[in-house]
Order: C-alpha cells, then structure tokens, then sequence
C-alpha cells in the first residue's frame, strides 16, 4: 500500500536513535570495505526501494527530505571520521 507524505515519517527515526543507531551499525559493516562506487550503488539501490514505497504525488519530496536530513548529518559524520583517525 502507498503511503501518504509526512514529514514526521523521516525525522522520527532520527529521534529513537537506538533502532537508528543499530540499523547504521549494520548496514556501515556490510558496505566496509567495498569501492566507493559500490556503496553508491548499494545506497541509490536501497533509496528506490524506498521511495517506490511513497505514494507517487510525494516521492519528490520525500526524496528531498531525505536528501536534507543526509545532508545535515555531514558534519556528525566529518567529526565522526576524525575522531577515528
């Protein structure tokens, strides 16, 4: 079933950081060490499986949502990546 656009849909997940967190875990751990090419495949691969999910009038906008939150996360991401090094 297509679901409708909610904003709140995205930004929740980003609260309950928990399943968040595990589901990055996960997924970071099966992407290590692949060509960056392949994880870009990977991930465009995964974001049509989710935007086939929206309703075809808001796949749009959900897909710049998604782009907005990924975007916003860079600099967590940046930081992340230095503290490792």
């Amino acid at each position: 079933m297509m679901r409708k656009w909610r904003e709140e849909d995205l930004r929740k997940l980003e609260q309950d950081r928990t399943e968040h967190d595990l589901a990055v875990e996960q997924i970071g751990a099966m992407l290590a060490g692949r060509p960056a090419q392949a994880q870009g495949a990977v991930l465009a691969e995964l974001m049509s499986m989710w935007l086939a999910g929206w309703h075809p009038t808001v796949r749009e906008e959900a897909f710049s949502l998604l782009a907005k939150l990924a975007h916003e996360r860079v600099p967590a991401q940046e930081e992340r990546a230095k503290q490792s090094t």
